[in-house]
């Protein structure tokens, strides 16, 4: 069982398990939850500052 934040140590290590990322299941986060055209739209991503697929790092915190 994890505890809270203050109660892991600094190069302290746990395995979470893992998880892969889709094209169609990120565009359904940020369209729920971050709905900006660089996180919808591939070609809006390439365009914007970060000139690549923008995912939000939000995603990550919801998925199982």
């Amino acid at each position: 069982m994890m505890g809270s934040f203050e109660d892991f140590k600094v190069g302290q290590r746990h395995e979470l398990g893992s998880f892969t990322f889709t094209a169609e299941a990120i565009k359904k986060f940020a369209a729920q939850f971050d709905p900006q055209r660089f996180h919808l739209d591939e070609e809006e991503g390439r365009r914007s500052l970060f000139a690549a697929d923008v995912g939000d790092r939000g995603e990550r915190a919801l998925e199982k």
